[in-house]
């Protein structure tokens, strides 16, 4: 498969800013979701998921420029910078 959705979500995936905040706070899981996933389903979807639980970061990874929604497992992690 190929194509930019594939590269986005892979760059995303590779995030620092999401290694980074697992690191930190020894999160058992990690979850980032591009703009388009977290309006289209995750935003939509109240008593499925709490969108509250999700953090807008920025992040570069190679040449791309990427904004994603950072979910983390532990329920107190602060906020990101």
């Amino acid at each position: 498969m190929t194509g930019s959705a594939i590269i986005r979500t892979a760059r995303l995936l590779e995030a620092p800013v999401l290694k980074d905040w697992l690191a930190i706070t020894q999160a058992d899981l990690g979850f980032i979701a591009s703009t388009f996933v977290y309006e289209s389903v995750i935003a939509q979807a109240p008593g499925q998921v709490n969108p509250a639980g999700y953090q807008l970061v920025n992040c570069t990874v190679k040449e791309s420029e990427l904004t994603g929604w950072m979910h983390l497992s532990e329920a107190t992690v602060p906020p990101i910078p």
